[in-house]
C-alpha cells in the first residue's frame, strides 16, 4: 500500500479490493499462526498494519459495500468485497491495541448489518457500532476519491499519465473501457447497485458521469486498456470532510477533449464539464444511468412534472428527480441555467460471460433509466 493507501498491482492499475485483499488477509494469517510462540509479531507492527487498512479499505467501504473504482477488473464484486474486508478487519481488530480494536470490530459489526449478512461480530450487542461518517478520501496515487455521508456516498474514477483506466485481461472486465473515466458512481442502500447485473447490463456508453465519443469499441484485448497522455488529475479536502477534484477527459480511439470538476459536498455534488471539443460522433455526458425496480414503476420528474414516456429527445431541464430502488433513497438533478437532455427507458438485456467470463452464465434482463446530454457532432469549446 502507497502512502495514501492505494493499491496498485499489474503496473498501473488500481486493485485495493482483490490483490491488496489479498495481501491483507495473508498478513493477518500470518499474524494469526504466530500468536503466542516466540515468532509472535510484535504488537506495534500489527498496529502499523492496522493503518495501512484505515488508509486503504476502510474508506473504500460505503453502507458495507466496496467501490467498484478500486477493484481493477474485478467490477461487480462489492458486495462480497465489502463482506471480505469487513471480515478481516474485525478478526484483525480482535489482535489489536486500542483504539483499533473498538473502531474494527465496531466497523464489522456495521458492515455485516448494513448489507443484510452475518459475520462473528453482528450478534455481538456488547460492540457498538460506529454510525454516520462523513468523510472525503483521496488516492492521490490513484487517481481515485471515495466520499461517505450519512446514508450515501460515491466513487469517482479517473486516470492519468500515472495510472491505467481499466484491466480487461482473463476475459474480465472487456466492456468496462469508460470505467474510469471520470464515471461517478453513487452508492445508497441499494447494496445491489453496480453488481454483476449491473455491468453485464448497462450501456457500457453511458456511464454516469463519463464524457464519451460515441465510436463503437472492441472487447478484444489490448483495445484501449492504458496510460491518458495527460498528467492532470487532482484533488483536495478540507478537514477531509468536503473536497474537490479534477480530470482531464481522455478517449481512446478518439480526438475528443475535455474537462471536467467535482466538488463535493454535505448532500450534494456540483459537476462542471468544459472544454469539450473533437471527436469523431456524437460527443455525450452521462448524467445518470439508473437500475430500476423489477416492475419498471421507479418515477421519474423532469420540471417537477411526472414523465410517463418511454422516450425523451430534447428536453429543456432544470430539475430532474429519479426515485432510488430502496427506501428513502433517491436522486435529484439540477441545472443552474437549464440543460437540453436526452432520456430512455429501456429494458436491456446481455450475457453475463460478454462481460466477464467468470460470472454465472445466462442472459441478464434489467430495466434501465438513462439521461445524457448530446453535444453533438465534433464540439467545439462545449
Amino acid at each position: 500500500f502507497l502512502y495514501d493507501g492505494t493499491f496498485t498491482a499489474h503496473v498501473g492499475y488500481v486493485y485495493n479490493t482483490g490483490y491488496g485483499l489479498d495481501m491483507i488477509n495473508n498478513s493477518y494469517n500470518f499474524i494469526q499462526v504466530l500468536q503466542d510462540t516466540i515468532w509472535q509479531v510484535d504488537q506495534s507492527l500489527i498496529d502499523d498494519f492496522a493503518e495501512k487498512i484505515l488508509l486503504g479499505l476502510e474508506p473504500i467501504l460505503v453502507n458495507g459495500v466496496a467501490s467498484d473504482i478500486m477493484s481493477g477488473r474485478n467490477v461487480g464484486a462489492g458486495v462480497y468485497y465489502g463482506q471480505s474486508i469487513s471480515n478481516v478487519i474485525g478478526k484483525l481488530g480482535e489482535l489489536s491495541a486500542e483504539p483499533y480494536r473498538s473502531m474494527f470490530t465496531a466497523l464489522a459489526k456495521e458492515c455485516a448489518l448494513q448489507t443484510g449478512t452475518e459475520n462473528s461480530f453482528s450478534a455481538d450487542n456488547t460492540i457498538v457500532e460506529r454510525g454516520p461518517v462523513t468523510n472525503f478520501k483521496r488516492f492521490v496515487m490513484g487517481d481515485k476519491v471515495v466520499y461517505h455521508n450519512d446514508g450515501w456516498g460515491l466513487g469517482l474514477g479517473m486516470y492519468s499519465n500515472r495510472i491505467r483506466n481499466f484491466e480487461r485481461v482473463n476475459n474480465q472486465a472487456m466492456k468496462a473501457w469508460y470505467s474510469n473515466s471520470g464515471a461517478l458512481y453513487l452508492m445508497n442502500h441499494d447494496t445491489s447497485e453496480y453488481d454483476n447485473d449491473w455491468w453485464t447490463a448497462v450501456n457500457h456508453y453511458h456511464l454516469p458521469g463519463t464524457t464519451v465519443d460515441m465510436v463503437e469499441r472492441s472487447t478484444e484485448k489490448w483495445e484501449g486498456e492504458g496510460y491518458s497522455p495527460y498528467s492532470w488529475v487532482s484533488s483536495m479536502d478540507l478537514d477531509e470532510k468536503y473536497g474537490c477534484a479534477g480530470y482531464t477527459n481522455y478517449n481512446y480511439f478518439s480526438s475528443l477533449t475535455s474537462l471536467k470538476s467535482y466538488f463535493v459536498f454535505d448532500d450534494e455534488v456540483v459537476c462542471i464539464g468544459s472544454d469539450i471539443s473533437g471527436g469523431t460522433n456524437h460527443i455525450e455526458t452521462t448524467v445518470a444511468n439508473q437500475r430500476l425496480r423489477d416492475d419498471n414503476s421507479n418515477e421519474l420528474y423532469i420540471n417537477g412534472e411526472k414523465v410517463t414516456e418511454q422516450q425523451l429527445t430534447d428536453v429543456e431541464a432544470d430539475t430532474i428527480y429519479l426515485e432510488g430502488n430502496a427506501e428513502g433513497d433517491s436522486y435529484g438533478y439540477y441545472f443552474p441555467d437549464g440543460q437540453t437532455i436526452q432520456y430512455v427507458n429501456s429494458y436491456r438485456s446481455a450475457e453475463a460471460t460478454d462481460f466477464n467470463v467468470n460470472f454465472t452464465p445466462g442472459i441478464v434482463e434489467d430495466y434501465f433509466t438513462e439521461i445524457w446530454i448530446d453535444h453533438g457532432l465534433q464540439p467545439e469549446n462545449a
